[in-house]
């Protein structure tokens, strides 16, 4: 399989152009396992076709020694390229202004803002080829033009993935690149940070993995964690305290075993009308006929899924069996009621008779 796609091509464009800009050179920040404090690793790495993945930016602070919200106003670009299904995607997501100001918090002492874990991408299945991403901290000059400009490419940028279902929102990602695109053209936009990672699990992606991006050049990395999400500064992991130095985007990428949003996935309206069936089915002939099928239509469509894990689309298709069974017995003992039957119905306490409903 080719790994390069359209989106590959143009983040690799994006960040060509940028190197060019004469932003100090940041610091950059991969945290080894034994400077990730408050959280235990589940497992050594990401299992590749087992698990799912997600990306979280964990802090974005913003220093007031830089005249944001005046001036300037914050971007943080990312772009995460992966397998789905047989295809290689990039899903990009934009915080921004509008994003900051209505969900972070100010700190005291006049350190600033921050904003905290907002996911980016995910959960998506790890297919185990490489997982490559790209995180850009930016400030943009204040122009009315552009301001409008990003409100409208955040708006857009949400709804990308929101559910951890890509399909629907392939289009409406190459919006957000393309007006993305637009606004780190502008004279006015000015790099402070940027990372690109790709990642191969032949290496072994931990989980989770953390990268900080820190706008001041030269930070003693000696001196820096990673606290339950949070970046830390200090000689040890007893006396680090939340690091307020500069400018910085604390990003992560773990994995889970399962997801448990399988109700926003597009195959749900099969899942609602084989209950349905289930529920009608008060005959072993309208079970052959109806019921049966209509669970052979979802599993269909659950394997076929590019959201799903394996271990978890058969996982998913025993479940959705074993409840439709229950539904069906239901429907079937209901038909079959005698007289002592509704006598036992009517006399319980505290509950309406089925055959009035």
């Amino acid at each position: 399989m080719n790994v390069m796609s359209a989106g590959s091509g143009r983040v690799r464009a994006l960040l060509d152009r940028l190197a060019g800009t004469p932003a100090k050179r940041p610091t950059i920040v991969d945290f080894p396992p034994e400077r990730v404090l408050g959280e235990s690793f589940a497992q050594p790495a990401m299992r590749p076709r087992q698990d799912y993945f997600e990306v979280t930016v964990n802090e974005l602070h913003l220093s007031l020694q830089r005249k944001w919200f005046r001036s300037y106003d914050p971007l943080v670009y990312t772009v995460v390229e992966f397998e789905h299904g047989t295809q290689w995607r990039a899903v990009p997501f934009v915080v921004g202004p509008q994003l900051v100001q209505s969900a972070a918090t100010e700190l005291g002492d006049a350190a600033g803002v921050v904003l905290t874990d907002t996911r980016v991408a995910g959960l998506h299945p790890f297919k185990g080829d490489r997982l490559a991403l790209t995180v850009l901290l930016c400030e943009l000059e204040q122009h009315d033009y552009m301001r409008g400009l990003l409100r409208g490419v955040e708006r857009v940028a949400r709804a990308v993935d929101m559910t951890g279902v890509l399909g629907p929102a392939l289009r409406t990602a190459e919006a957000v690149m393309d007006s993305v695109d637009d606004i780190l053209g502008f004279d006015s936009t000015q790099l402070l940070a940027g990372l690109r990672r790709e990642l191969v699990p032949a290496g072994g992606i931990p989980s989770p993995s953390y990268f900080a991006m820190i706008a001041q050049p030269d930070v003693n990395l000696s001196r820096l964690w990673v606290n339950k999400g949070r970046l830390h500064e200090g000689q040890s992991a007893t006396a680090a305290t939340p690091y307020r130095g500069s400018d910085y985007t604390l990003v992560s990428l773990r994995a889970s075993a399962t997801r448990h949003d399988v109700d926003l996935l597009p195959f749900q309206s099969l899942w609602e009308q084989a209950k349905r069936e289930a529920n009608r089915s008060v005959n072993r002939q309208l079970w052959e006929q109806r019921g049966r099928a209509s669970l052979f239509t979802l599993a269909e469509a659950i394997y076929d899924s590019p959201d799903l894990t394996l271990d978890q689309q058969k996982a998913l298709i025993l479940e959705y069996e074993e409840r439709a069974i229950l539904l069906r017995d239901g429907a079937q003992r209901r038909q079959n009621l005698g007289p002592v039957d509704r006598r036992e119905i009517d006399s319980r306490p505290l509950s309406a008779s089925i055959l009035e409903l």
